[in-house]
């Protein structure tokens, strides 16, 4: 599902009227703080001018020595970074809408390398974001009980040839409460984490089958967007079966020792549900080292909540496996009984 690159012949071979999911360079010109509230996955950030400098360029009356002296500082610049050509990929210019810094960085490079303008600059880009996550794909759920292994089976599935939308993985959590634990806390922007879905269902085969994970509305602070929730929900489920001590095993695996403060403060916030006596118990195990005590109370407290009626229930297909082995061959065998349509 490629978009695939236009030049607009209008504009001197000057554009490029659409963005290539294609790999490029992308050179983005605007102010850091733009850069970081949201870019092109990949893109490199270049801000591009001061007020200063913007005032020289948008001169009526241009002074053409500080044009030249602003040019030569600008393709020091590049060369510094190893950005200037030649190169076997175009160098694409983005700015907030393909306006006067991608204009002048356009004049400066052109006789020296491919280079190109994203017309309509970022906007354009996130229009088309915005087209990339209203269309329909052909999702395949898996769900399953909390240390059931939905994460570890993505990855393999990924690591086998099959196509995967690992959505826990673009957002930078887990999405629990203890879903920052060893990340180091960081996620993406909403608007980037739109961007980084974007990216890679672009990538994708309407033909094939696109695993992903069963997801609540938000992943720490990033919200899976409504279209694509409304996806999951209609798409076919297989849930995953595995012995309540693999389950240990595989939540022990993940969280033991990575961060005890962490896990002793996301057991804290469950207190008001779990209760304080036990919330208690379970931190104070955490300081004991007794991983697999904390992760067999942490499994039975899910267990109860009401949340996994509805993944027991709601569900078409279902793989059982006595460990992660078994249950990925089981998943194979139950997604070729839904044929793809």
């Amino acid at each position: 599902m490629q978009l695939i690159i236009r030049l607009s012949m209008g504009f001197r071979n000057r554009y490029i009227s659409e963005y290539s999911w294609a790999e490029n360079i992308y050179l983005d010109l605007r102010p850091a703080d733009a850069y970081r509230a949201g870019h092109i996955p990949g893109s490199l950030s270049l801000p591009l001018f001061g007020q200063e400098e913007i005032r020289i360029v948008l001169s009526k009356r241009k002074k053409i020595a500080e044009l030249e002296s602003l040019q030569l500082h600008f393709r020091k610049w590049l060369d510094e970074l190893n950005l200037l050509g030649p190169f076997t990929k175009a160098l694409i210019l983005v700015c907030a809408d393909g306006g006067h810094r991608s204009q002048f960085a356009w004049d400066t490079l052109k006789s020296k390398q491919e280079v190109y303008i994203l017309k309509g600059g970022y906007r354009s880009y996130r229009r088309g974001v915005r087209e990339a996550l209203t269309r329909r794909y052909p999702f395949m759920i898996l769900a399953g009980k909390t240390g059931s292994g939905k994460t570890a089976m993505l990855r393999r599935l990924k690591e086998s040839g099959e196509q995967v939308l690992d959505i826990e993985m673009l957002a930078g959590s887990s999405g629990s409460v203890f879903g920052l634990i060893g990340t180091k806390g960081l996620q993406p922007t909403q608007e980037q984490f739109e961007n980084n879905l974007a990216e890679a269902l672009q990538k994708t085969d309407s033909g094939k089958w696109i695993f992903a994970e069963q997801e609540l509305n938000y992943i720490g602070k990033c919200q899976i967007p409504d279209t694509l929730m409304q996806q999951f929900a209609s798409a076919p489920r297989i849930l995953l079966n595995i012995p309540f001590s693999q389950r240990v095993k595989l939540l022990t695996d993940t969280y033991a020792g990575v961060d005890d403060e962490a896990l002793i403060k996301g057991i804290s916030s469950l207190q008001a549900r779990m209760g304080k006596d036990q919330s208690e118990a379970l931190a104070e195990m955490v300081r004991r080292k007794e991983y697999p005590e904390v992760a067999a109370g942490l499994l039975e407290y899910y267990d109860n909540a009401d949340s996994y009626r509805t993944v027991l229930r709601d569900h078409d297909l279902v793989a059982n496996g006595e460990d992660l082995n078994s249950l990925y061959d089981a998943i194979l065998k139950a997604q070729k009984k839904r044929l793809l349509k």
